[in-house]
């Protein structure tokens, strides 16, 4: 079905796995140190866990779901409809007026039929529609809010948990090491987010002096502008 102006909430794809994914991607590399294993069992069961709230709110909304989107969906077709509706009743009455005057005499009834559709039926249609379009995009919309709260509140501390578990990871991973090893990998960590700050601190000065060029470029073109009106007036000052 072709998509209409309101995106359907997906309930398919609420799931926020982006960090556990890291944090076993990470414990799978590093599977052989110990201690390791043990924290990916635990993770993979706050998975479960997570995956089991998550359901409960969507398979309870799945119905409800279903039908407040298929009641928005309705009325946007239908002011689809009757804006096309409106279109061709427009163009069926440039056609009677182009070849009115070939028409039988009773063909004046029609032709005031057509007027009044294009007038008064078809705007009325098309309001209409497109009123409780908004309006059950509106409830649509409520409706979704209280369901995204909820499932992203669990995503968030699902996410969380899953970088506690990257930390345990890596400390278990760094208490593997000889210590001179690890601190030159603790160093390496720190040059990277050295170099991290000093990129962003550089995208900052690049955006404040194209800001700041911009402005002068603004304040050059207003002082420009008034110096064109200031000698527009003194030229029509000493005409007079």
């Amino acid at each position: 079905m072709k998509k209409t102006g309101r995106i359907r909430y997906d309930l398919d794809k609420v799931y926020f796995m982006a960090e556990y994914n890291k944090a076993v991607a990470y414990g799978e590399q590093n599977i052989r140190v110990q201690g390791v294993k043990e924290q990916l069992c635990r993770l993979e069961q706050e998975k479960k866990n997570y995956f089991e709230k998550v359901a409960n709110i969507v398979n309870a909304e799945r119905d409800t779901e279903q039908a407040k989107y298929q009641r928005y969906e309705k009325w946007a077709a239908n002011e689809k409809k009757a804006k096309y509706l409106e279109i061709a009743l427009i163009l069926a009455t440039v056609l009677y007026v182009a070849f009115e005057k070939y028409f039988p005499n009773f063909f004046i009834l029609f032709g005031f039929g057509l007027v009044t559709l294009v007038l008064l039926i078809g705007p009325i249609l098309f309001i209409v529609s497109k009123m409780m379009k908004h309006w059950y995009g509106k409830l649509y919309a409520q409706y979704i809010e209280g369901i995204a709260s909820a499932i992203n509140r669990l995503g968030d501390g699902f996410t969380r948990t899953s970088l506690g578990y990257y930390d345990a990871i890596d400390n278990l991973y760094l208490e593997s090491l000889d210590p001179t090893h690890r601190e030159m990998i603790l160093l390496r960590r720190q040059q990277e987010l050295h170099n991290q700050d000093m990129l962003r601190l550089e995208r900052e000065r690049q955006k404040a002096e194209e800001q700041h060029l911009k402005e002068q470029q603004r304040t050059r073109q207003a002082t420009e502008e008034l110096l064109a009106i200031e000698k527009e007036r003194e030229r029509r000052y000493r005409g007079w």
